[in-house]
Protein backbone atom coordinates (compact mmCIF):
# COMPACT_ATOMS: atom_id res chain seq x y z
CA UNK A 1 0.00 0.00 0.00
CA UNK A 2 1.16 3.40 -1.09
CA UNK A 3 2.33 6.35 1.96
CA UNK A 4 0.33 9.34 1.75
CA UNK A 5 2.40 12.33 1.00
CA UNK A 6 3.14 14.50 3.77
CA UNK A 7 3.01 18.27 2.69
CA UNK A 8 5.35 20.53 4.79
CA UNK A 9 3.59 24.03 5.39
CA UNK A 10 5.84 27.25 6.52
CA UNK A 11 2.26 28.91 8.72
CA UNK A 12 3.91 32.31 10.27
CA UNK A 13 1.46 33.70 11.87
CA UNK A 14 1.74 36.49 15.25
CA UNK A 15 0.17 34.56 18.15
CA UNK A 16 -0.56 37.85 20.46
CA UNK A 17 -3.68 38.79 18.30
CA UNK A 18 -6.78 36.02 19.40
CA UNK A 19 -7.61 36.28 15.73
CA UNK A 20 -4.49 34.71 14.81
CA UNK A 21 -4.58 32.17 17.70
CA UNK A 22 -8.21 31.02 16.35
CA UNK A 23 -6.22 30.23 12.59
CA UNK A 24 -4.13 27.95 14.58
CA UNK A 25 -6.71 25.97 16.15
CA UNK A 26 -8.22 25.81 12.62
CA UNK A 27 -5.18 24.23 11.39
CA UNK A 28 -5.25 21.62 14.04
CA UNK A 29 -8.16 20.64 13.64
CA UNK A 30 -7.72 20.68 10.11
CA UNK A 31 -5.25 18.39 11.05
CA UNK A 32 -7.15 16.27 13.31
CA UNK A 33 -9.29 15.17 10.41
CA UNK A 34 -6.79 13.19 8.88
CA UNK A 35 -4.89 15.78 6.93
CA UNK A 36 -1.24 14.84 6.61
CA UNK A 37 0.86 17.91 6.89
CA UNK A 38 4.27 18.47 8.63
CA UNK A 39 4.21 22.56 9.63
CA UNK A 40 6.31 24.86 10.93
CA UNK A 41 5.14 27.66 12.71
CA UNK A 42 6.98 31.53 12.83
CA UNK A 43 5.36 32.97 16.07
CA UNK A 44 7.19 36.31 14.82
CA UNK A 45 7.23 38.10 11.29
CA UNK A 46 10.74 39.23 11.87
CA UNK A 47 11.95 35.68 12.64
CA UNK A 48 10.88 35.29 8.59
CA UNK A 49 14.06 36.81 7.12
CA UNK A 50 14.59 36.58 3.27
CA UNK A 51 17.30 33.73 4.00
CA UNK A 52 15.17 31.25 6.34
CA UNK A 53 11.99 32.59 3.58
CA UNK A 54 14.25 30.55 0.78
CA UNK A 55 15.81 28.17 2.67
CA UNK A 56 12.17 27.22 3.55
CA UNK A 57 11.15 27.19 -0.82
CA UNK A 58 13.38 24.24 -0.41
CA UNK A 59 12.00 22.51 2.10
CA UNK A 60 8.18 23.42 1.92
CA UNK A 61 4.81 22.56 -0.26
CA UNK A 62 3.33 25.41 0.77
CA UNK A 63 3.32 28.58 3.37
CA UNK A 64 0.42 30.08 5.10
CA UNK A 65 1.07 34.05 5.92
CA UNK A 66 -0.93 36.42 8.10
CA UNK A 67 -1.04 39.74 8.14
CA UNK A 68 0.78 42.36 6.51
CA UNK A 69 4.82 41.29 5.47
CA UNK A 70 7.37 43.86 4.65
CA UNK A 71 7.79 45.11 0.91
CA UNK A 72 11.21 43.02 0.21
CA UNK A 73 9.41 39.62 1.82
CA UNK A 74 6.13 40.26 -0.43
CA UNK A 75 8.42 40.79 -3.63
CA UNK A 76 10.48 37.52 -2.28
CA UNK A 77 7.69 35.45 -1.78
CA UNK A 78 6.57 36.04 -5.69
CA UNK A 79 10.11 35.37 -7.08
CA UNK A 80 10.11 31.59 -4.93
CA UNK A 81 6.68 30.43 -6.46
CA UNK A 82 5.69 28.06 -3.65
CA UNK A 83 1.49 27.87 -3.23
CA UNK A 84 0.79 30.64 -0.48
CA UNK A 85 -1.96 31.58 1.22
CA UNK A 86 -1.93 35.33 2.46
CA UNK A 87 -4.71 35.90 5.40
CA UNK A 88 -5.55 39.34 6.51
CA UNK A 89 -3.38 40.92 4.00
CA UNK A 90 -4.65 44.36 3.21
CA UNK A 91 -2.46 44.55 0.10
CA UNK A 92 -3.33 43.02 -3.31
Amino acid sequence: MKQPRIFHVLVVVNLAAEANRRMLTGIHQFLGEGHDWDFELIRDKKDLTAERLTTAAKECDGFIVSGEEPPEIRRLHARLGVPTVFIDNPDE
